[in-house]
């Protein structure tokens, strides 16, 4: 076995180094990020932003905390912060160049045939290089994604990364799943095209086409029917939300009259509503002739920061139900192909 993965590390060197390369840096660079952030302590009630505010009316900030948040800002606006932030394109950078050479390459240098006559099953032998590969690119993926999300942590003084939604996709467990996905389907077109530079195109524009989709279409299919209203009976009668916009992941608003679903037109209401006055200058000013809590209210729905997990585990199961339907197509296709 030992033997095996050192000739696939081998003949596929240059993607590992680069792989390792920036795995590496990534992590280092979160790690680092992180570290600088728990250094900084905001006072209670500070702004982060307090900094940017001073001069500008309002109650204005302590010299501590003034401080602080410049600090703060100094170290989120950072170059270390630009380049690894949000490490969501990880994934899809490993996958696609990892996966891509695995059966396009055998096949582009001529040496297909004479592998597969040597490893007895084509299957097989595509197994055991995706398996290789793995090896390497998921502790690399879940180093990252806790860097990640311990980089949210102090980022945020103290905050779960696990009852927010913010940036989701680019940390914790969602950046395995999406690693997984890409390199299954980078594998499936190498078999199915036999063409590395081929492979490299339409692999990576596929991944970014899904990625770009997927908030879209999962709010209008499976999240769609899950989701709920983020407000109290209360606040729906009084046109509020509980909502915390920076935490929980909301998918659109609906229209709420005295506390129930309403679904005529806006426009329409306003301008029965509306009354207009004639001001002493001659100027007509239109003034609402309703109470506030009797004017139709827009609320969020979607899901709370405490069902992140839920979720994320239904995301997973489908990136990763795609990535074994894709590792089937590629290993399948792999022992019915021509070795040219």
């Amino acid at each position: 076995m030992t033997s095996r993965l050192r000739i696939v590390y081998r003949q596929y060197r240059f993607e590992i180094a680069a792989v390792l390369a920036l795995g590496v840096f990534v992590i280092a660079g979160l790690l680092i990020s992180a570290w600088q952030f728990s250094t900084i302590h905001l006072p209670a009630g500070c702004d982060r932003y307090a900094a940017q505010n001073v001069g500008f009316g309002g109650p204005q900030p302590t010299a501590e905390c003034i401080n602080a948040s410049q600090a703060w800002l100094n170290v989120d606006n950072g170059p270390l912060m630009h380049l690894t932030g949000s490490p969501w394109l990880l994934p899809f950078i490993f996958g696609v160049v990892l996966g891509a050479p695995l059966v396009a390459r055998e096949v582009e240098s001529g040496t297909a045939a004479i592998s597969w006559a040597l490893a007895g099953s084509r299957r097989r032998w595509l197994a055991g290089r995706m398996a290789a590969m793995l090896l390497l690119m998921v502790p690399l993926l879940i180093a990252a994604g806790f860097a990640a999300d311990l980089l949210y942590n102090t980022r945020n003084q103290g905050a779960s990364p696990w009852t927010s939604f913010f940036d989701y996709q680019g940390r914790g467990l969602p950046l395995l799943f999406w690693g997984l996905a890409a390199f299954a389907g980078t594998v499936a077109l190498s078999s199915l095209t036999g063409r590395h530079a081929i492979t490299l195109v339409l692999a990576a524009f596929i991944c970014l086409t899904v990625r770009a989709q997927w908030d879209s279409v999962a709010a209008h299919t499976y999240l769609g029917p899950l989701s709920q209203t983020l407000a109290t009976a209360d606040q729906l009668r009084t046109g509020e939300s509980s909502a915390n916009w920076g935490v929980d992941l909301i998918l659109g608003n609906n229209l709420y009259l005295h506390g129930e679903p309403w679904y005529g037109d806006i426009n329409a209401w306003y301008n029965e509503h509306m009354v207009n006055t004639v001001e002493p200058d001659g100027s007509i000013v239109g003034n609402l002739n309703v109470a506030p809590e009797d004017m139709p209210a827009s609320i969020p729905f979607g899901f709370y920061g405490a069902q992140y997990w839920s979720i994320v585990g239904i995301e997973s199961a489908i990136l990763f139900a795609g990535s074994l339907f894709c590792a089937t197509v590629g290993l399948f296709w792999v022992g019915r192909r021509k070795p040219y």
